[in-house]
């Protein structure tokens, strides 16, 4: 399932001077499916991965890299050091508002995770290193990891060729 996230309003053209092109593909959770990865990937001291391998996809970390999996249900990433061709990099995580058991709807969380990963474009991302082939991609729950108690997004930044070799983050990113 995919969507296009509305255009940024006043305030986010920045954005557009940078030549991301915005767009919202949210990847589906699979519910209630928590197998775990064959290989576990690693992540040195520092935070980048060292050697690569599988994650759930609610254990990312901010800079990791991987190739971007275009199935609609999704419970796992195999994680790539961002130095190895790659089409994806998480730039910046959040948590949901609202802390209720029930579901409170993919519309509203689609919403929310938009927001929220615009807002954290500027902070985030080199934009030396933007081209307009870039689009923002975001991870949210569904029912079931909701219901597992899953309360976050992750903000992605993807090319749709795995041709990246290195970081798209500032230095310090802000998460």
């Amino acid at each position: 399932m995919s969507e296009r996230a509305p255009q940024p309003r006043t305030g986010r053209g920045p954005l557009l001077t940078v030549g991301i092109a915005l767009g919202a593909l949210a990847v589906l959770i699979a519910i209630g499916v928590a197998t775990a990865p064959h290989s576990s990937a690693h992540h040195s001291a520092s935070g980048p991965v060292r050697q690569p391998g599988g994650v759930d996809i609610f254990a990312l970390r901010v800079a990791d890299c991987f190739d971007y999996p275009h199935g609609q249900s999704v419970s796992s990433v195999a994680l790539i050091p961002c130095t190895q061709p790659h089409d994806t990099q998480v730039f910046a995580q959040f948590d949901l508002t609202g802390s209720s058991s029930s579901y409170p709807g993919a519309t509203l969380l689609k919403q929310q995770a938009t927001s929220g990963c615009n807002s954290r474009i500027a902070g985030n991302l080199d934009r030396s290193r933007i081209t307009n082939t870039l689009s923002v991609r975001f991870i949210f729950p569904l029912p079931g990891s909701w219901g597992l108690g899953h309360r976050s997004v992750s903000c992605l930044v993807a090319d749709p060729t795995p041709d990246l070799t290195s970081s798209l983050l500032v230095a310090h990113p802000r998460g």
